[in-house]
């Protein structure tokens, strides 16, 4: 039966060889959500900006659709 774990210093090379790749890995993957998310933040703002355009005259006209867009 093998160890998964290394045995002597080899280990501790090991184990911080993984820790960095992990950590790097890590931090992809957060840039690649972060750079998503505001691409999305983006479009969601756009649209929004160009539907209170649309239907600004219905917005400041009629309190409940107002109450309900504000939110």
């Amino acid at each position: 039966m093998s160890s998964r774990r290394g045995v002597g210093l080899s280990a501790f090379q090991n184990r911080s060889a993984l820790s960095t790749s992990y950590a790097s890995h890590g931090a992809s993957l957060r840039s690649t959500h972060v750079s998503s998310l505001q691409n999305q933040l983006s479009v969601f703002q756009s649209l929004l900006h160009n539907f209170a355009l649309q239907h600004g005259d219905t917005i400041k006209s009629d309190p409940s659709f107002r109450a309900e867009f504000a939110r």
